[in-house]
């Protein structure tokens, strides 16, 4: 009978345990950040970054700088964003922590023009696009805990517009080391540089869906265009409107939509939207002036913005 007792009152405290457990992990941690966008603005007629909000649609200005700061990128927690901004004769990569409110130049270097950063998925490294006076660019990291910078590229040609693996372990960027500028992978320390999209046509700017399913890159023909590469099938489709320039292709956190700028005659038109589920293109109709490269937090959604701008795919 004891025993018979000690078994129920056994499988009543694992019960508990795990109604504790599930309702602990169910519960939304209050303390967490919205889903958000950062974006490059014109402000004051140069450009600056801001933010977002995707729950309140409440904007914020990071920055208000005599000198251009463009290309934000997030770090994965949400809370800091690095950018390149031309404060001190040269363009230098800055990160801003949103809840010191402080920044930091963490590359500056006076002889050399660091520009694009972007953040790696693992948090660890930032990648960017790297060049010394009338050299080429090359590709640059930056470790977050050491503050060691390298360049990870060293030659006579053109290696820019780096963006990482979905798992942190190498790089997909753009080379004209065969003539014309192709698509290329290499491990995150410079070994194994592989050409995969390798075409008579310029292609740059490649980036990865999160999920590894797509490439998302950009081809210059009569039109800069957006195309995108299924890594499974093989299949290329262009989800860029024919009649403008596309530039600078960013997918959200989920795979579901991928943004771009959009110009026309060299002027700045709208940011752009290609939604997978639907196979859409669309305009944002977002209120800040000339607005370009979007970027999100980890924890937002495609539908997040559509909902916020009102929009029905």
């Amino acid at each position: 009978m004891q025993q018979y007792l000690f078994g129920i009152m056994l499988l009543l405290c694992c019960f508990l345990w795990r109604a504790e457990a599930q309702e602990a992990t169910e519960t939304p941690d209050a303390t967490a950040p919205s889903p958000r966008i950062a974006l490059t603005a014109n402000g004051n007629h140069l450009p600056d970054i801001f933010v977002l909000d995707l729950v309140s649609g409440d904007w914020s200005r990071i920055t208000q700088h005599p000198d251009s700061d463009a290309n934000p990128t997030w770090s994965p927690n949400g809370m800091q964003i690095a950018f390149n901004s031309f404060r001190h004769g040269n363009e230098d990569i800055y990160i801003y922590n949103l809840e010191t409110e402080t920044l930091q130049n963490i590359t500056n270097s006076p002889d050399v023009n660091e520009t694009v950063p972007r953040w790696s998925p693992d948090g660890d490294v930032l990648a960017f696009n790297s060049s010394t006076g009338g050299k080429t660019p090359e590709i640059g990291l930056y470790d977050i805990e050491t503050g060691r910078q390298q360049r990870l590229t060293n030659n006579s040609f053109v290696d820019s517009n780096p963006s990482w693996l979905p798992d942190s372990r190498g790089l997909v960027f753009n080379s004209n080391r065969n003539g014309n500028s192709d698509i290329y992978t290499m491990n995150h320390n410079g070994t194994d540089v592989t050409a995969i999209i390798d075409t008579p046509v310029n292609e740059f700017a490649p980036v990865y869906a999160p999920d590894g399913r797509y490439l998302a890159y950009v081809v210059a023909a009569n039109t800069t265009r957006i195309v995108l590469y299924d890594t499974q099938g093989g299949d290329e489709r262009v989800i860029s409107p024919l009649e403008f320039d596309s530039l600078q292709p960013i997918w959200s956190p989920d795979s579901q939509c991928v943004t771009y700028d959009v110009s026309l005659n060299g002027s700045l038109e709208a940011v752009y939207l290609y939604h997978l589920p639907t196979q859409e293109m669309m305009a944002l109709p977002l209120s800040q002036q000339e607005v370009f490269g979007i970027v999100w937090t980890e924890n937002a959604t495609c539908n997040d913005l559509l909902a916020l701008l009102d929009i029905q795919p």
